[in-house]
């Protein structure tokens, strides 16, 4: 039976992210890595954005960046925001994946395997996967792979970000290169909160977004309905030709995911890296990978306790949520009151789970109060309860 020091299960976004911070370790180059996914992931067309007030390790791949940001309320107040000291960025899944895999293999101690990944279990000493007939040993697994969906746990909230994006190519000059639009409800509002989200390419490229955040996904008529809709309303007489088509399901839940089985230790969503109230995990999953690699190199261990102020930040993503349950319009009028009644930053420090307390007692006043206490008072009454 072959032997590593760490098997990574899954080489999407969360593998290769923990695999380049390790090859970025020098105190980690002495350990033997495999890199195991059942497909090679190389010409994705979907793309990953988030914001952050410096480099990272994946700078190289931004493909697109802004420091403005259109928002538009339910209301019809439309807000370009200036998000200094952040930049929004996007990088492009291809981009991401060609830069980790060629990192990869400069490293002599990695190995990646294109293999089908049926069981992942653990005992005392070891971690195992089972690849057809082959079982492989490690000292320990990092899975972003969901072996099994976990059971719903009492209390908690299950949503899902669900949306269908155009990436469209007009026959003039009609979008600003230099501010995406970050949420936009004036959109068709359905079975729950929705908004289009704009990434400009160039002034006749762009990636538009139709997204719904509800408990189930609709048809998908709907989407292409509410994107329709959108350019012929706000780009009128314009010729659009659709490039690419792309969509996708995210996860929006306080399900409290196990942080490790044994000597199994979940990242990526699987690992609850997933924002709850925003769908966002790309910077999530890169602070996750930073935090196990330290560990690794610092104590032999993966294993990480609970960061500071985060039962404060699983209760507000419990409140969100459960106004975000109550549909539209009440989820859209949450967004639209933080949206326009604080600076950018500090709702990018609350989504960070990094604010003082003094940024989120000013953020609760900007939404609508009486909902919020309501909201706040059922979650905590239910966390009482539970």
């Amino acid at each position: 039976m072959k032997h590593y020091h760490y098997i990574i299960a899954g080489a999407g976004c969360a593998g290769l992210s923990l695999a380049v911070h390790m090859a970025d370790c020098a105190r980690l180059h002495g350990k033997k890595v495999l890199v195991i996914d059942k497909d090679a992931k190389a010409e994705e067309h979907r793309t990953w954005c988030f914001w952050e007030t410096a480099p990272g390790l994946f700078e190289k791949n931004v493909h697109r960046r802004w420091e403005k940001v259109w928002f538009h309320g339910v209301n019809g107040a439309s807000s370009l925001l200036d998000i200094r000291p952040y930049t929004y960025k996007m990088i492009r899944a291809a981009d991401f994946y060609r830069h980790a895999r060629s990192v990869i293999r400069r490293r002599s101690n990695f190995t990646f395997r294109q293999l089908n990944i049926e069981n992942i279990w653990s005992d005392k000493d070891r971690a195992f996967v089972q690849t057809g007939n082959e079982t492989i040993a490690a000292d320990y697994i990092f899975s972003s792979i969901s072996i099994s969906p976990p059971e719903k746990q009492k209390g908690r909230h299950y949503l899902v970000q669900h949306f269908r994006s155009w990436k469209v190519q007009a026959d003039e000059d009609v979008f600003d290169p230099d501010a995406a639009t970050l949420m936009d409800f004036r959109a068709m509002q359905h079975q729950g909160a929705a908004f289009i989200y704009t990434l400009p390419l160039s002034a006749r490229e762009a990636i538009v977004e139709y997204t719904m955040c509800s408990e189930s996904p609709g048809p998908q008529e709907t989407y292409e309905k509410g994107l329709k809709e959108h350019m012929t309303k706000h780009f009128p007489g314009t010729a659009f030709n659709i490039m690419e088509e792309t969509g996708g399901i995210i996860p929006m839940t306080n399900h409290r995911f196990p942080s490790h089985e044994g000597r199994i230790v979940f990242i990526g969503a699987a690992g609850g890296q997933t924002k709850p109230t925003t769908g966002y995990t790309f910077r999530f999953i890169q602070q996750h990978s930073r935090r196990l690699t330290d560990q690794l190199a610092g104590s032999g261990h993966p294993y990480l306790g609970r960061r500071a102020g985060w039962r404060r930040f699983h209760f507000y993503d419990g409140i969100l949520l459960r106004m975000l349950s109550e549909r539209s319009p009440q989820g859209a009028a949450l967004f639209s009151g933080m949206f326009t009644r604080n600076p950018a930053p500090r709702i990018f420090r609350f989504f960070d789970n990094v604010s003082s307390i003094r940024e989120e007692i000013l953020l609760t006043l900007s939404l609508r109060r009486l909902g919020f206490i309501r909201a706040a008072w059922k979650e905590l009454w239910q966390r009482i309860r539970g």
